[in-house]
C-alpha cells in the first residue's frame, strides 16, 4: 500500500503508466465539497428544521399561556389589596393596582371596565363590592378571572373573556 495525500493506493492493481497518473492526479487535486455533497447537506439541515420547528411553536405557546395565567393571578391578589383597602372594585384600574403591588406588570394586564381593553375583548362587568374582572394577554392567549374567588380561566378567544 502507497499512502498519497491521505488516500491508500494499492499498487498491485494499477499499472506503471496509470499508478503515475493516479499518484498525479491525487497530489493535484483541490480541496473542497462537490456541488452534490453541499446540496445534500442543505437538505439535512431543512429537514432537522422542519422537524424542530413544531416543537419549538408549541413550547412556546405553551409558554405564552402560562405567562396570561401568572400575570392575571398578579392582578387578582392586587385587586383583594385594592379591596382591603377601598371595600369595592368600582373605580378599580391597573395604574391604582400597581399602587397596592409595585412589582405587578402594567403590559398586557388588564381590569375589564376601566377603560383600557386589550383587542379582542368585548364583554363588560359592572364593578362593585362583589364583582370584578381581571385579564391579562400573553401571545395568543387571554387568561381571565371573572369575580373574586372564581377560577382562572384560559382562552384563545378575546370575545370569550369574563363571559
Amino acid at each position: 500500500m502507497l499512502q498519497v495525500g491521505g488516500a491508500s493506493v494499492d499498487q498491485r492493481s494499477v499499472s506503471g503508466k496509470t499508478l503515475k497518473h493516479v499518484l498525479n492526479r491525487l497530489a493535484h487535486e483541490e480541496e473542497g465539497f462537490t456541488l452534490l455533497e453541499l446540496m445534500i447537506a442543505c437538505q439535512i439541515i431543512v429537514i432537522l428544521v422542519s422537524l424542530a420547528a413544531p416543537s419549538y411553536m408549541q413550547f412556546k405557546d405553551s409558554a405564552n399561556q402560562a405567562t396570561a395565567k401568572t400575570n392575571a393571578k398578579e392582578v387578582s391578589v392586587a385587586a383583594g389589596l385594592y379591596f382591603t383597602s377601598k371595600t369595592t372594585y368600582a373605580g378599580m384600574t391597573i395604574a391604582q393596582l400597581k399602587t397596592y403591588d409595585s412589582s405587578l406588570t402594567t403590559t398586557g394586564t388588564f381590569v375589564n371596565n376601566s377603560g383600557a381593553e386589550a383587542t379582542g375583548v368585548t364583554r363588560r362587568v359592572t364593578m362593585d363590592a362583589s364583582h370584578y374582572c381581571v385579564y391579562a394577554i400573553s401571545g395568543r392567549w387571554y387568561a381571565y378571572q371573572l369575580n373574586p374567588g372564581g377560577p382562572f380561566v384560559t382562552t384563545t378567544v378575546g370575545a370569550n373573556v369574563c363571559s
